[in-house]
């Protein structure tokens, strides 16, 4: 028998606070396992933490949502309600729309594919043959969904930081800097 109808008896209406706490308490480590899950595949800017944070909401909204008539495990009604309350805070804090989401998703598998048959990393000619794009389409669509990509100062180059601040030159410098010798 579902453990969890144990728990509630009948309906979810007759099941107490100290059984939804008891269903809560045993279902912390799902939480944690599906937030560590989830880690791996989404922006680094996420906290783990932010993740069970969200995901005990979840799990506490599970709980008071249940209804064992239905004829779904509490263990399976939990985790899907934990795993989407996680993916709804992930969209809703990601600056990218969904189709650069879906295009960089669709990018990543083509390069891990093609690198994995050619034994090294694909040009871009490759990519779009193998993702059914024209050459200028995956231009376009790559370009668009650059355009929402944010970028931690941290991970920036030494390259980049090395480059000379021109906001702080006279025009008139920076004109004769341009300028070839004579």
């Amino acid at each position: 028998m579902n453990a969890a109808i144990e728990l509630y008896g009948a309906t979810a209406a007759a099941m107490s606070l100290q059984n939804r706490d008891a269903l809560v308490l045993a279902n912390q480590g799902m939480v944690r396992r599906v937030a560590l899950h989830l880690k791996t595949r989404i922006p680094p800017v996420i906290d783990v933490d932010e993740l069970i944070q969200v995901g005990m909401m979840g799990l506490l909204e599970a709980t008071n949502t249940y209804d064992p008539t239905k004829g779904v495990e509490f263990d399976n009604f939990a985790h899907a309600r934990v795993r989407g309350a996680m993916l709804d805070e992930v969209r809703r804090l990601s600056a990218l729309p969904r189709s650069a989401v879906a295009f960089n998703r669709q990018q990543s598998e083509a390069t891990q594919a093609l690198a994995n048959r050619l034994g090294r990393r694909p040009n871009d000619r490759e990519l779009a043959e193998h993702m059914g794009l024209s050459i200028e389409e995956y231009h376009k669509e790559r370009s668009q969904a650059r355009l929402f990509e944010t970028h931690s100062i941290e991970d920036m180059t030494e390259e980049v930081l090395a480059m000379p601040d021109t906001a702080m030159q006279r025009p008139d410098e920076a004109v004769e800097e341009s300028q070839p010798a004579v």
